[in-house]
């Protein structure tokens, strides 16, 4: 539907493999890793695998949608045991409605794929982590990669929340965003 394309597919796999708005020789591969640990490698061939398609969720033409995500059965190591695993180091990444054939499509799948690396290498260490912390150290990935920090206006009108509250609002994003950042 054109949506995505070669090109594409090349401008993540270099900002992934080699180069990033925070640095021209590291891509976000390493950048995370200097920063976060190493990824799990179940299926020990050290690669990873970012996955590009229309990832189903409840968008209906407007308002927010999946741009990503990380799914740990597929760490899983044994398919046989009744999970669905792919027995890989996999994330994917929406097409669909993000446009990948668009300047800001591209560059919300990259920092997309910086957060989800994160929620990856997270797993490999805290396979609980709460919610607030995981989805918090995945907005810094986005920053230590050279994106700038996610828009604070939603958390800063509302800031009588719970610190570890979680919702999935835009402002639980934010607030953990801000915290981790205070943090580091």
């Amino acid at each position: 539907r054109g949506r995505v394309n070669q090109g594409q597919v090349d401008s993540i796999q270099v900002a992934f493999d080699s180069r990033t708005p925070a640095s021209a020789t590291k891509g976000m591969f390493q950048l995370d890793v200097e920063t976060y640990g190493n990824p799990p490698d179940v299926d020990s061939d050290a690669k990873i695998i970012i996955l590009i398609l229309d990832i189903k969720d409840s968008f209906t033409g407007s308002g927010s949608f999946v741009g990503g995500y990380f799914f740990s059965v597929n760490e899983l190591p044994d398919p046989s045991l009744g999970h669905r695993s792919n027995v890989a180091e996999i994330f994917y990444l929406d097409a669909d409605p993000l446009n990948l054939s668009t300047a800001s499509g591209l560059a919300t799948a990259i920092r997309t794929t910086a957060h989800e690396f994160q929620h990856m290498i997270h797993w490999n260490y805290d396979k609980g982590e709460i919610s607030f912390v995981n989805e918090g150290c995945s907005e810094v990935a986005e920053v230590v990669v050279g994106y700038p920090v996610r828009s604070q206006t939603e958390y800063v009108s509302n800031t009588d929340v719970y610190l570890l509250d979680w919702n999935s609002t835009i402002a639980d994003y934010a607030r953990a965003a801000r915290w981790i950042l205070y943090l580091r």
